[in-house]
């Protein structure tokens, strides 16, 4: 069988992977953060580890500031929700998935924020930043995109964005469902805010987790609240 669908998600998943799950299974599988016996330390170091190498990987350098999350989805609707507030504008590309457009509808039909897309297809890169420049209202607050996509082959020259949005004091949420373990990112030379990312695509891992990394000062509210500890 010759496999053909890592865009949706990788497969077979490296041997290390594969072993690696196994031993949580089976040596570490406590709960991390909710105890102080062996095996909830051993879960919760490697939790930390994870999202220390996350950080180095991301160029963020605040494994404090990397959150997981169920998938890119659970991370774009935690970054947008908790941080649009009413009567924002909000900018993306034609090409946004609807893990970014359904989110921004709603809020919309709700009468909270208004968005509008900027186009990408067929213009080089001083086009597109003239598309998102002539676009910015008073109200602007962010500007959201993916990195690259997975339909049309096309990848955003996210630098340039980044440093527009730093220039005009814009927030700048990035989609990295699909380039992150292939495209280089660094959250920091990048000027990017928030980067939402899957596990299970190119970073080889396992369904079921993501990552929502925040850059200094993006502080969005949580959708759901709960866990052990006052500082959880």
């Amino acid at each position: 069988m010759i496999y053909l669908d890592n865009a949706a998600t990788s497969f077979p998943k490296p041997l290390r992977v594969c072993q690696e799950v196994q031993r949580c299974l089976t040596e570490y599988g406590g709960n991390p953060g909710r105890g102080a016996h062996a095996l909830s330390l051993a879960a919760a170091e490697r939790v930390y580890a994870c999202r220390e190498a996350l950080s180095d990987f991301l160029g963020l350098g605040a494994p404090e500031r990397v959150i997981f999350t169920h998938n890119t989805t659970d991370a774009l609707n935690v970054a947008l929700k908790g941080f649009l507030a009413p009567g924002a504008h909000v900018l993306i590309s034609e090409l946004e998935h609807n893990a970014v457009r359904r989110p921004l509808c709603r809020l919309q039909r709700e009468g909270r924020i208004s968005f509008e897309q900027f186009p990408v297809l067929g213009l080089c890169d001083a086009e597109i930043l003239t598309g998102i420049r002539t676009r910015i209202k008073k109200n602007t607050v962010a500007v959201v995109c993916t990195h690259t996509s997975n339909v049309c082959s096309v990848t955003l020259p996210v630098r340039k964005i980044g440093a527009l949005c730093k220039r005009r004091g814009l927030r700048f949420i990035l989609d990295a469902a699909q380039s992150a373990g292939h495209l280089p990112l660094n959250m920091r030379e990048m000027q990017i805010d928030a980067l939402a990312a899957p596990g299970h695509k190119g970073l080889y891992g396992i369904q079921g987790a993501g990552v929502l990394a925040l850059g200094a000062g993006f502080d969005p509210l949580p959708l759901l609240e709960g866990g052990g500890g006052v500082d959880s």
